[in-house]
């Protein structure tokens, strides 16, 4: 549970900094941002109660949530009909870590139902 709580921290912290380099220097449309601040909000929030379920359900939903939204970021970029190849391998690596968040929440489940 203490590998996911520092994972988190980290990846909240890289996400806001990648996402407030790219508002501040692209012509991002700034409320789709949103989504990636609300993300980290929960995150760090679901951190206060990760010993509890409604902590890990919150942190499952989170990273899920991530995962999903990358994964649909990414192959809509590589489209080769209509995908701009803009910043894939960023959103790769970002995907990579989700997915890594995402079995990390995992096994914090299975480290709850092992305990007595």
């Amino acid at each position: 549970m203490k590998a996911l709580r520092i994972y988190s921290i980290i990846y909240s912290a890289l996400l806001f900094i990648g996402e407030t380099i790219v508002v501040l220097t692209s012509d991002k449309f700034w409320p789709l941002s949103l989504d990636d601040y609300v993300a980290i909000t929960l995150f760090l929030y679901a951190l206060r109660s990760l010993n509890e379920m409604k902590g890990k359900l919150l942190q499952f939903g989170v990273w899920a949530y991530m995962c999903g939204k990358l994964y649909t970021m990414f192959f809509i970029r590589i489209d080769p009909t209509t995908g701009e190849a803009e910043r894939i391998l960023p959103l790769f690596i970002l995907l990579l870590a989700s997915i890594a968040g995402l079995i990390l929440s995992l096994r914090s489940f299975k480290e709850e139902l092992s305990e007595p």
